[in-house]
């Protein structure tokens, strides 16, 4: 079982590149993580990047979320635990009618978990085995799109990946005449990659529309500098004196990251006093190429393709309604977001698929603002999120997940260079 204080305690973590940290921006997180056909005036989706030209405001997001995680063994007591994180900072702007950018920072992959185990020598007492981890992947990126002609946008989304990772096993003994051993690595990662997107949307009217979106992050080589040690205690389990050096090496390698391609549509209503849709609704399918991923000395992990589903929508009851139109009830002019998903990861182990499900809630609360000049457009959104979710499994000896995420985000957006007029 693991406990620590990261941004992850998940034992599945340690393989591939860790455990995803920002599936999606505070919108398609409560639509069930959707991102490839989400296209909104006032929301950045950095997924897809032939999004990033929807904007009609400069857009500053930010999110963070607290995870209570409670982790079931077959024969365990189970680990309550919790972890907090801020999952991303961006800003986006429509520099044209055509031409947009987003950029920002955000952490990708998290690796961090504390197992342990003891087995009985009948010669020489209990043996302590001990494996943790901590690190994982940062990513700056920036998004740009350009409509090619009406209803096309492409996009390309240029990112910068870094980040340290530290792995360590630790063996011990209760008798202090033995020699415990501790091996250690470290990877530090620093490259860059592309991905690539697409989005057309058809009006069936001036109000309804359907958008479909397609994204694919590219198979690449990340370069690391690797570093491995291992030396000999000399004492007990408790207390650590390093003695003997028994392996000391520093080289760099490559990553190889793989293919990962997510395609959807989403059918959305309008509503002409309304910037944003009245209410949407969506679908992905994610696929992801594993197979031939490798970590720096080249070595498989056995890792097999994965995919999901995601299934959601969104609605403001103020304008989907038309009774509610002049309302000034304060819950219907409130954005609702809900969906569910489904994940079957690369990992596979004793012959069980770890998979991911679970279901989404979000609304974006709007703050009343006063005193705007002529011209002026402005808006704030506090957005609010609950992700309720499982991993794994109780078969084999494995370890089942329930994962509670509570989400706290910021939508700030604002018309910028207004030209003013005065006679």
């Amino acid at each position: 079982m693991a406990k620590s204080q990261l941004s992850t305690v998940s034992p599945y973590s340690r393989y591939g590149l860790g455990e995803p940290q920002t599936v999606a921006f505070v919108q398609g997180w409560g639509m069930g993580h959707l991102t490839s056909s989400l296209r909104d005036p006032l929301n950045i989706n950095y997924n897809n990047p032939a999004s990033a030209n929807s904007l009609r405001l400069t857009t500053l997001e930010m999110m963070g979320r607290t995870d209570f995680i409670t982790q079931s063994s077959t024969g365990q007591t189970p680990v309550e635990q919790a972890t907090s994180v801020f999952n991303y900072f961006a800003l986006g702007i429509p520099v044209s009618e055509k031409y947009g950018l987003s950029f920002g920072f955000l952490p990708y992959t998290a690796v961090g978990y504390l197992n342990s185990e003891i087995i009985n020598n009948q010669d020489i007492g209990d043996v302590y085995y001990f494996y943790s981890a901590k690190g994982g992947l940062n990513k700056a990126f920036l998004n740009q799109s350009y409509q090619l002609f009406k209803g096309l946008s492409l996009g390309i989304q240029l990112s910068y990946y870094f980040g340290s990772t530290d792995y360590e096993q630790n063996i011990r003994f209760d008798d202090p005449s033995l020699l415990g051993t501790k091996y250690l690595r470290n990877y530090l990662v620093s490259d860059i990659n592309a991905t690539y997107g697409i989005q057309y949307s058809y009006s069936f009217s001036e109000l309804r529309e359907f958008t479909a979106g397609a994204h694919l992050e590219q198979n690449n080589s990340l370069r690391s500098t690797y570093t491995e040690s291992a030396y000999t205690l000399g004492t007990g389990r408790v207390l650590e004196i390093p003695r003997d050096t028994l392996v000391k090496i520093n080289a760099d390698g490559d990553f190889l990251l793989p293919n990962q391609f997510t395609v959807g549509g989403m059918y959305g209503v309008k509503h002409p006093d309304l910037k944003q849709y009245a209410w949407m609704a969506g679908a992905d399918f994610r696929f992801g190429d594993w197979t031939n991923f490798s970590d720096f000395n080249g070595v498989s992990q056995g890792l097999t393709n994965s995919f999901g589903v995601s299934v959601g929508g969104e609605i403001h009851p103020k304008y989907a309604f038309s009774r509610l139109n002049r309302t000034r009830n304060f819950a219907a002019n409130i954005r609702y977001r809900f969906g569910v998903y489904y994940d079957s990861s690369p990992v596979e182990l004793r012959g069980q698929r770890i998979t991911q499900s679970g279901i989404t809630f979000g609304v974006g609360v709007p703050l009343r603002i006063k005193g705007l000049a002529p011209g002026e457009e402005r808006s704030n959104i506090i957005n609010l999120g609950l992700n309720y979710g499982a991993r794994g499994t109780l078969n084999e000896g494995l370890i089942r997940e329930e994962i509670v995420q509570v989400i706290f985000g910021v939508t700030l957006n604002d018309r910028w260079f207004i030209k003013y007029k005065y006679r």
